[in-house]
């Protein structure tokens, strides 16, 4: 049989206060941080990358619906 003691087992509290933690949020500190620039290029080119391909896909329906109507 195997004895767990439960003293050792029991969570240890932290207690959080503005040395421990001075920016951002409780649960991620690093949120306090501002994004570095690869953050903001690599939205940009999500956004661009999605845009272009509403547009293909637009334009692709476009180009069947002319190419079927002849």
């Amino acid at each position: 049989m195997i004895q767990v003691d439960l003293d050792d087992a029991a969570p240890v509290a932290v207690e959080l206060n503005p040395v421990n933690c001075p920016t951002g949020d409780v649960l991620h500190p690093e949120w306090g941080e501002p994004p570095s620039w690869f953050g903001y290029i690599g939205v940009g080119i999500a956004v661009v990358a999605m845009l272009l391909g509403i547009a293909a896909m637009v334009g692709g329906v476009m180009y069947i619906v002319k190419w079927a109507g002849n």
